[in-house]
């Protein structure tokens, strides 16, 4: 996966996503927030490109909510 800024015609940054397609992302609504979500036919994982602990993301939770 490939992340540009198309205003500036600059790749920011290039991660590896695993081998399931990617059939939406959702960017954060947020000025300048890298965050986004990407859904695959087994996962949806939650990616901070900018996290500084280099946990550039977490898998999400399909099915009921957990208390």
């Amino acid at each position: 996966m490939y992340i540009y800024n198309t205003q500036r015609k600059k790749m920011l940054l290039s991660l590896s996503a695993g081998s399931d397609a990617i059939y939406n992302i959702q960017w954060s609504k947020k000025a300048n927030d890298l965050k986004f979500v990407a859904v695959t036919s087994r996962s949806l994982q939650f990616w901070n490109p900018a996290d500084a602990s280099k946990k550039l993301f977490r898998n999400g939770t399909f099915g009921a909510k957990f208390t």
